[in-house]
């Protein structure tokens, strides 16, 4: 189970928000969440728990939604780790607007 939502830079000055992501663990699959090494944005790649060689990208390895590079490092395993981001743009705290949970 994970969440789905949106992340809003705190920063009044900054009006970055990122493209809807997913992040938190699944039954087989779980979301990772991911920042490019290019832009900053934020996405969620799909991967695949128990893969043989533990977990695999099940989708390929993913696009930033904002600039299309494939660049893109693991953020944190943990589900606070979107309490913890700080925003690409400014570096200000990011807030988490969550739309709902997945299964």
């Amino acid at each position: 189970m994970g969440d789905f939502g949106s992340f809003e830079c705190s920063a009044t000055s900054c009006d970055y928000a990122s493209a809807q992501v997913d992040h938190g663990p699944g039954m087989l699959v779980e979301r990772e969440l991911r920042s490019c090494a290019a832009c900053g944005g934020l996405t969620s790649v799909l991967t695949v728990r128990f893969g043989e060689n533990g977990p695999e990208p099940a989708s390929g390895r993913g696009r930033c939604p904002e600039c299309g590079s494939q660049r893109l490092r693991k953020i944190d395993d943990s589900e606070d780790a979107a309490d913890t981001l700080p925003c690409p743009r400014c570096a200000s705290p990011l807030l988490w607007h969550s739309l709902g949970m997945w299964d």
